[in-house]
């Protein structure tokens, strides 16, 4: 192992949250997690440089340990050599994000991004104060034919019985993910979907009211409506609640979910799913450059995600405390532009906030922060009416 200090406290960090990980692995993820955390992006090149001031070995030395690291066995060089699977440490990492916060409700959000015309990663993230982390992906080859149900499923089974029962957790997906097997899916594992629909589908009231159109339960600007009754008609119908709500700057958002009226569901709860677009940036074009690999495999790819996700963890949890300690929620915004949730926007994503300042202690030989994630209070409609 490296003699310094930063690396021993992230080895034992990783080590504790992600137990399967061996020996050989668990040293890459650091290595990765490290560069990333200092170069600022994900690129080979710029881990082996960033890694000199921690690493005594010379560039050819890091740069093959670097490379074994997303390799498979196969084009591993010596015998018995295994290759890291990313799928067996999902459970650890989404246990790993929920333990650091002490709050019971948890917002899980699903999408899809293309990493130009290469690559689709297929996503499952816990959103956090206007970011989201990754705890499950797979990553596929762009413009090929494929069902994509078949992986939504695997990846969501593999996080099954992670979360303590008496957490209230909801999963978010955008309209070009819905699917009954999707909802069914969710509500097995004890979660709550909040899926929105398009508007063209068809909702009966358990009240009596015949079956119309999700247009004719649109309510005025500052209202929003809940329905309990049956959604659709014929084999994609689906006992559930409509959640309803818009305004000036918005089409109508349509929402199905399981929550009834003994939990009050608020649709602006949706709103925290756009925060998984701001993940998606620092991936790539804000951040790590992910897009600009040059790796030719999606398993790979896949692998290199992994100490990604983990120095998001650590840029995020950083950018949080620096945030709460010097009380920037309200005046770190150019414009006083109101989020949902009633606090000011940011500035700088905490991402991007974080990394500074872990890069600043690093450079210093100073420990890393503890993971810890403070949240905040979910948004709701009065406050998001008041501000627009």
């Amino acid at each position: 192992m490296p003699c310094y200090s930063e690396l021993y406290q992230q080895f034992d960090e990783v080590k504790q949250h992600l137990p399967r990980l061996s020996l050989p692995q668990l040293h890459g993820v650091v290595l990765w997690s490290i560069a990333i955390i200092t170069g600022g992006i994900c690129s080979l090149s710029a881990a082996e440089i960033a890694l000199q001031g921690f690493e005594q070995q010379s560039l050819n030395t890091l740069r093959q340990r670097l490379r074994e690291f997303y390799k498979d066995s196969k084009h591993k060089k010596g015998n018995k050599r295994c290759e890291l699977k990313v799928f067996d440490h999902f459970p650890d990492l989404l246990r790993w994000v929920v333990n650091s916060s002490d709050d019971k409700n948890i917002a899980i959000a699903l999408d899809a991004s293309n990493f130009r015309d290469r690559f689709v990663l297929l996503c499952i993230s816990v959103v956090i104060r206007g970011c989201a982390i990754p705890v499950a992906w797979r990553i596929l080859p762009a413009n090929k034919p494929g069902a994509w149900k078949p992986h939504w499923c695997s990846l969501l089974e593999s996080l099954k019985d992670v979360i303590e029962p008496d957490r209230f957790v909801i999963v978010m997906a955008d309209r070009g993910l819905y699917g009954k097997w999707l909802f069914k899916t969710i509500t097995q594992l004890g979660w709550h979907p909040f899926l929105r629909v398009n508007e063209n589908g068809t909702f009966e009231p358990t009240k009596g009211t015949p079956s119309a159109s999700f247009r004719n339960f649109l309510p005025k600007k500052g209202e929003i409506y809940r329905y309990y009754g049956r959604a659709f008609r014929g084999v994609n119908s689906l006992q559930c609640t409509l959640l309803v709500f818009f305004d000036d700057k918005h089409k109508p958002f349509y929402i199905l979910t399981d929550v009834t009226s003994d939990v009050q569901a608020d649709p602006i709860w949706y709103a925290m799913r756009f925060w998984i677009e701001r993940q998606f940036k620092t991936l790539k074009t804000a951040g790590m450059q992910l897009q600009r690999t040059r790796l030719k495999e999606a398993d790979r790819l896949e692998r290199m995600l992994l100490p990604a996700t983990i120095a998001l963890i650590h840029q995020i949890s950083a950018g949080l405390e620096y945030e709460q300690n010097n009380k920037l929620d309200c005046n770190i915004a150019k414009k006083q532009r109101i989020r949902p949730s009633g606090t000011v926007g940011r500035r700088h994503s905490l991402a991007r906030m974080g990394a500074g300042i872990l890069r600043t202690l690093l450079f210093q030989n100073k420990l890393l922060p503890p993971i810890k994630f403070i949240n905040e209070k979910w948004p709701d409609y009065r406050t998001y009416f008041n501000s627009v």
